[in-house]
């Protein structure tokens, strides 16, 4: 702020994000969480390649979060594509998956983009299952996500479709804990942001684990 004028604007003040490009994480194959559960994550690409965001591989579904090429369109856990709409579009999105094995067979899987639920259908994956866990790739160097992530959350509960759109919050992440629903069954928050830490001696980056 210099007198009367801000030297610059306050849209340039934001959080730092992971931009992926031709990268990804394995996380082996700790289980996380068992076949009750929800994720969360945030994502930004204007890529017209077919890309895996994340995905942990079940039976007799693989969870996961899939970008079609030119379409740009989501297929969400073991639910199918959601049809008709291009998510490649440059701007953030907010992806929840939820599995509720006690649930309708129809009801068992719900994807929701940007608070509003888009798609449902049975889905029996298994976070906890022996297979790995990637983030921006799959099965190593396959379909490699090329775009921006941030804030990823897994919850070993089912959120409602009103949780799922408090976390969405009009398009801005909820920083707080607190103000998080479930947030007792958060059981992994990785921010992506200036929290991480990288090593170049190692090439390892140190990405802490916010829901503590």
């Amino acid at each position: 702020f210099n007198g009367s004028n801000y030297l610059v604007p306050n849209s340039s003040l934001k959080d730092y994000v992971f931009d992926f490009n031709s990268s990804y994480f394995n996380l082996g194959s700790t289980p996380i969480t068992g076949n009750t559960y929800s994720l969360s994550l945030w994502f930004k690409t204007s890529s017209t390649s077919t890309m895996v965001i994340t995905e942990k591989q079940g039976s007799p579904f693989s969870y996961r979060i899939y970008l079609y090429g030119s379409s740009g369109e989501l297929e969400l856990q073991g639910m199918g594509r959601i049809t008709g709409t291009a998510y490649n579009d440059g701007k953030w999105h907010h992806v929840v998956i939820v599995q509720d094995p006690s649930e309708p067979a129809a009801q068992r899987g719900m994807g929701y983009v940007d608070g509003e639920l888009v798609k449902s259908g049975n889905s029996s994956s298994d976070t906890g299952s022996s297979s790995n866990f990637y983030i921006g790739g799959r099965n190593g160097n396959q379909y490699l996500y090329n775009g921006e992530l941030s804030n990823f959350q897994l919850f070993s509960t089912a959120l409602s479709g009103t949780e799922a759109e408090t976390l969405y919050n009009n398009g801005s992440p909820i920083q707080t804990l607190a103000n998080i629903p479930q947030s007792s069954n958060l059981k992994v928050w990785w921010k992506l942001d200036a929290s991480a830490t990288y090593d170049s001696s190692t090439t390892t980056w140190t990405i802490p684990d916010d829901s503590s």
